[in-house]
Parts: structure tokens; sequence; C-alpha cells
């Protein structure tokens, strides 16, 4: 019998996350659901990070894609195109709500629509990043 995978765990700065996401190194895979936060929801998560709270944790799996189908059918489809000449080093199994909130509220809202394939319409929410 094949020895089980180890899981690992990792405490990663919050930019990193949201660099990883926006480069493509973190893809959605297709079983997600959509994005269904609203702002209510996005502030308390932000209110956790600034108080370190516990804010859950992601589950990233590192696949082994063998052909260009078997990536084309995991991962959604709003963002292949991050993935034209390479694929993803993870896909986001736990925490695509949380991850996709954090990046809806730091990068400008036409990267988020235009190159990350998310459609986020969100209120205007204010947030004092200095304190």
């Amino acid at each position: 019998m094949p020895a089980m995978p180890q899981l690992t765990q990792q405490n990663l700065p919050v930019n990193q996350l949201i660099e990883w996401y926006s480069s493509g190194v973190i893809a959605i895979p297709e079983i997600q659901r959509d994005f269904v936060w609203d702002a209510a929801r996005i502030r308390l998560l932000l209110d956790s990070i600034q108080n370190a709270y516990p804010s859950g944790a992601l589950i990233l799996w590192r696949p082994e894609f063998k052909t260009q189908s078997e990536l084309e059918m995991s991962i959604r489809p709003e963002r292949l195109h991050l993935y034209q000449d390479h694929p993803p080093k993870y896909l986001l199994l736990a925490g695509q709500q949380r991850l996709t909130a954090l990046v809806s509220t730091i990068l400008p809202e036409d990267q988020v629509s235009s190159q990350l394939g998310e459609e986020i319409s969100l209120p205007q929410l204010f947030i004092n990043l200095r304190t």
C-alpha cells in the first residue's frame, strides 16, 4: 500500500498569498463554487486578521498534470488564460472565499475582474490600512 502523503503546515504572509493568487501560482479548481461573500463578511475577515484572531486555514494541493486536458478540466475556465505557458503550482482546495475576499480588497478592481476572472461586485468598503 502506498504511503499516505504528508501534510505540512506553513504560515504565509497575506501579501505572498495574494501574489501567488494573482500570478497564477494558485489556481481555483473547477469544483469550487463562485465567490459569494458580501462586504460585511469581508469586513469581519479583515478585522480578524488585523486583531490576529484565527481566520481559518487554506488547503493547497500540489497536483501533477500529465496533459493539457487534465489541466483544463481541473481549473475554473475564467482563469485558464493564466496557465497558457505553465501549470499552476497549487490548487486551492479550501479557503477560496477568504482568499478571493482578500484579493478583492487589496488589488485594483479591474485587475480582479479582467485578469483573475472574478466578477465581484462589492459595495464601497473603506479600510484604514494604517491601523
